[in-house]
C-alpha cells in the first residue's frame, strides 16, 4: 500500500515498475502464508527486517504488529493396546524424534493421537515487529510437573497480534484460555518439538527447559534435570506414523 498524497492506492503487482514501488510505503502487511505453525519456519523475521529497512517510511504501520510464542511440556506416547486397533505401538516411541519440529493440528477430531500436558502453559518469546526485529534469542523456562508421566516433547504455537486489540490465538482447544475465540478448519497450526532424551517426571518436580530461536526455527532442550543422551538410530516421520 502506498500513499503518495492524501489518498491510498494499492500497488499494482503487474505495473511497469519492476520493483512495484515508486517510493517508500506507509503500511506493511505480511501474508498469513509467511508464518508456519512454528511461526519462524519460513524465515519471516528476515522478510520483516528487510521490508522495514528498505521499503517502509519511518512512521509506518505494520500488520501483524507482533507475535508471542507459547508452549506446554507434554507427554505424547503411542497407544498401549488402548487405540482403535487394540495393538501395542510403544516400540515406535523410540522412533519419534528429529532435529526440526513437526507440524500438526491437535484439534483435528478426525485423527486424534494420545497426548496431554504435564506442565502449565507458558509464554516463551514476545516478538515485536513494530521496532527493531531481533534475529535470535534465548530464555530458560521453569515448569513444575502437574502430574506423573513422561515428558518427551514440547508442544508450541503462537498468538499473532494483528492490531493492539485483535489477536489470533492458535492454542489447542484443551489448553485455550477462557474467552478466546476458537479457530475453525483442519489446517496445521501447532508444532511439536521432540526431546532428544525423554524425561520421567513426578508431580511437583521442577523442570527447566531452555528455549531459543533463530531466523528460521524455535527449539527446546531440557537442562534440569540432567539426562543422559539417548542414542537414536531410527526415526519415523509424522506423515509415516499417521499412515501406520
Amino acid at each position: 500500500i502506498h500513499r503518495p498524497t492524501h489518498e491510498l492506492a494499492v500497488v499494482d503487482p503487474d505495473g511497469d515498475d519492476i520493483n512495484n514501488l515508486t517510493g517508500r510505503v506507509d503500511v506493511l502487511v505480511f501474508d498469513y502464508e509467511l508464518f508456519d505453525p512454528g511461526l519462524l519456519g519460513k524465515g519471516v523475521l528476515a522478510r520483516i527486517a528487510h521490508a522495514k529497512k528498505r521499503l517502509a517510511t519511518q512512521e509506518h504501520l505494520i500488520v501483524p504488529m507482533g507475535a508471542k510464542v507459547v508452549c506446554a511440556p507434554c507427554e505424547m506416547l503411542c497407544p498401549r493396546r488402548d487405540g482403535p486397533d487394540g495393538l501395542d505401538w510403544r516400540a515406535l516411541d523410540d522412533c519419534r524424534w528429529g532435529a526440526f519440529y513437526e507440524t500438526t493440528n491437535l484439534d483435528d477430531g478426525r485423527l486424534q493421537e494420545p497426548w496431554r500436558a504435564v506442565g502449565e502453559v507458558q509464554e516463551v518469546f514476545d516478538l515485536d515487529f513494530t521496532g527493531e526485529v531481533k534475529m535470535s534469542g534465548q530464555t530458560d523456562l521453569h515448569f513444575e510437573a502437574t502430574s506423573d508421566g513422561v515428558l518427551n516433547c514440547i508442544v508450541f504455537w503462537y498468538r499473532l497480534s494483528l492490531t493492539e486489540t485483535v489477536e489470533l490465538d492458535h492454542a489447542p482447544a484443551n489448553l485455550r484460555q477462557a474467552g478466546v475465540v476458537p479457530l475453525a478448519g483442519n489446517y496445521s497450526r501447532h508444532a511439536v518439538q521432540w526431546l532428544s532424551s525423554p524425561v520421567r517426571v513426578t508431580k511437583g518436580m521442577e523442570v527447566v527447559i531452555r528455549a531459543s530461536y533463530s531466523r528460521a526455527r524455535v527449539r527446546f532442550e531440557v537442562t534440569v534435570p540432567e539426562v543422559s543422551q539417548k542414542e537414536r538410530r531410527f526415526a519415523c516421520p509424522r506423515w509415516m506414523f499417521l499412515r501406520l
